[in-house]
């Protein structure tokens, strides 16, 4: 329970070190309860080299990462999840370098989902997903910035694509890939128009979706594959709260550590 409620609910160690004694009457000092989390972790361990195994097999592989102060120092948690698994994995890296650390003969036939951040792009061999929800996003902030019709018009298409995505399954498969079609030469249209040069950030954001043009309509392709990656934000949030929570709770000695960080993880990971 003591693992549970410290990986799980991300209580800090004297809250929980209150809580036992408050709701069960149990005594533990916090260096009782670091002694319990560090053997949970060595327990956890053979069950997270099993989930990162599953993951890598899977077909679709969303990917994340966010930061984390760990002595004071950035550092990085990043998420890989599939439908049913999520691992969480600590590095000082953002680049290459963490990914291939995590996992070591890369992520086998699976397609990607993630924000565009150029290290996934590295797995060349690879199919990718962009993340729908962060091109709406900005997408909106285009519109809004430079009342841009190519912006809006964009915008248009890609919520037509996310809405023929639901669709897709009930339709005959002639007209699905006449759907697909359709949007695809709508989106090769557009990305051809050429965006007033004064809008700085429309330009750029063109010209990043024409770099990865192959990788922004992925999921009208293959059914398993999500329009967004708001699975992979959803798990690296929970770092968020945990952060949070340690960083509030000033009394703690848990405030973030290298050797903390390297316990707790399994525990998230295990009752994610």
């Amino acid at each position: 329970m003591v693992g549970y409620l410290h990986g799980r609910q991300y209580l800090p160690y004297n809250r929980l070190k209150e809580l036992l004694k408050d709701c069960y009457g149990i005594n533990l000092s916090e260096g009782s309860i670091d002694n319990i989390i560090r053997r949970f972790a060595q327990k956890a361990a053979p069950i997270y080299r099993k989930l990162k195994k599953a993951v890598a097999d899977s077909a679709v592989i969303g990917c994340d990462e966010t930061g984390a102060k760990v002595d004071g120092n950035k550092h990085w948690v990043w998420t890989y999840q599939t439908e049913k698994l999520t691992v969480l994995a600590m590095s000082e890296s953002r680049g290459l370098k963490a990914t291939t650390a995590h996992f070591q003969d890369g992520f086998g036939d699976a397609i990607l989902c993630h924000d565009a951040w150029r290290t996934y792009f590295h797995y060349s061999e690879n199919r990718h997903q962009l993340c729908c929800a962060h091109m709406l996003r900005e997408l909106n902030y285009l519109v809004e910035r430079y009342q841009s019709t190519w912006a809006e018009k964009l915008r248009a298409l890609f919520r037509k694509a996310i809405s023929l995505k639901k669709k897709l399954t009930g339709l005959p498969s002639k007209t699905a890939k006449e759907n697909i079609a359709a949007i695809e030469e709508q989106l090769d249209k557009l990305l051809g128009i050429t965006v007033n040069p004064t809008h700085k950030e429309a330009v750029t954001f063109q010209k990043r979706l024409l770099k990865y043009r192959d990788s922004i309509l992925t999921f009208l392709h293959y059914p398993k594959v999500p329009p967004d990656n708001n699975g992979s934000e959803r798990a690296v949030r929970n770092i968020k709260v945990l952060t949070r929570r340690y960083l509030i709770d000033i009394n703690s000695c848990c405030i973030f550590n290298i050797r903390m960080v390297k316990i707790f993880g399994y525990p998230i990971r295990v009752f994610h």
